[in-house]
């Protein structure tokens, strides 16, 4: 389903400590921002954001799903802790005490800590699915 793609892509983003490219792009797709303006908000390039919000567009589908999709998977997200910490320019992973370098965070969880990931996703998408059946009224 292309929800647990976005899903998926904003967790992993969250679990390694990238938090501020999940804002911006939530305040592109939902909010409206410029990319130019959000990423200089957030200390990434407009090349860097415009890439991340067209990967979260090619999993949705389309701009009105992604809307749709990052307004409701957002508030989740936002409350997930990183598991990679840094302290300076040494970073560490808090699940297997690895040293790792913080422009390859996502890529040591993807591959070393999937299992967990794919719990996050779970968890965030069970949240989403209540919210939408209380918003119902069901």
């Amino acid at each position: 389903m292309a929800i647990e793609e976005v899903a998926r892509y904003m967790v992993l983003k969250a679990l390694a400590g990238r938090q501020h490219i999940v804002d911006a792009i939530y305040e592109c797709i939902v909010g409206g921002g410029s990319v130019s303006s959000v990423a200089a908000r957030h200390g990434l390039s407009k090349h860097q954001l415009r890439g991340y919000v067209n990967r979260v567009m090619e999993h949705s589908g389309s701009y009105a799903r992604a809307a749709a999709f990052v307004k409701a998977l957002y508030p989740h997200v936002k409350k997930i802790r990183p598991v990679v910490r840094c302290k300076g320019d040494s970073c560490t992973c808090s699940l297997c005490r690895d040293r790792v370098v913080l422009a390859a965070a996502e890529n040591h969880i993807k591959y070393r800590h999937w299992d967990v990931v794919e719990e996050y996703v779970e968890a965030v998408l069970a949240l989403v699915l209540r919210s939408v059946k209380r918003e119902r009224g069901g």
